[in-house]
Parts: structure tokens; sequence; C-alpha cells
């Protein structure tokens, strides 16, 4: 598999014109925008390979729903999340 293949499933996310601090920054910052980002997340076709992506390349920021630090869920910037959003999640991201 060659690098194309491999990254194209981000240009299937609906992420691909936010401002890309919703996903960094503003989502550490703004427990709104956080949840908000949540959502939009919860609703992207390519979640799944999003936070695989995120996992496998020990990335920051918001990947697949999930705040990642080095690749691992930063418990205290996902701390907003309720039971139901956690469960939304998981459900995708297998």
């Amino acid at each position: 598999m060659n690098l194309f293949e491999e990254t194209n499933w981000q240009v299937r996310g609906i992420c691909q014109d936010l401002e890309v601090n919703e996903f960094f920054d503003k989502y550490e910052e703004d427990k709104e925008v956080a949840a908000s980002t949540d959502k939009i997340c919860i609703n992207c076709p390519v979640i799944k390979q999003c936070f695989e992506y995120g996992t496998n390349t020990m990335s920051w920021g918001v990947w697949g729903g999930v705040y990642l630090a080095d690749g691992k869920p930063d418990n205290m910037k996902n701390a907003h999340k309720t039971s139901e959003t956690w469960n939304k999640i998981i459900e995708k991201i297998g």
C-alpha cells in the first residue's frame, strides 16, 4: 500500500474544511468547541480510519473523536465526554 492509499480516507473526512485548531488548541481550551467537535467526529464516515491513523502514528490532537497524546487517549482532554458520547465513539471505532 502506498502513501496515497494510506491517507486517501482523509479527503472523505467531514472535517476537511474546518479550522485545524478545533482539533487541537481550541479543543483543549473550550468545552463547547470540544463537544461540537466530538459530534462532528461521531458523524464522520471515516472515524475509524482516523482513530487508527492517530494511534498508529502516535499523534496529538483529536483523531476519530478521541483526543490523543502520543497516540494514546488523554483522560484529561477527554474528561468532558459523557458516557453517551463515549458509547457512540466506541461503537464506531470498534
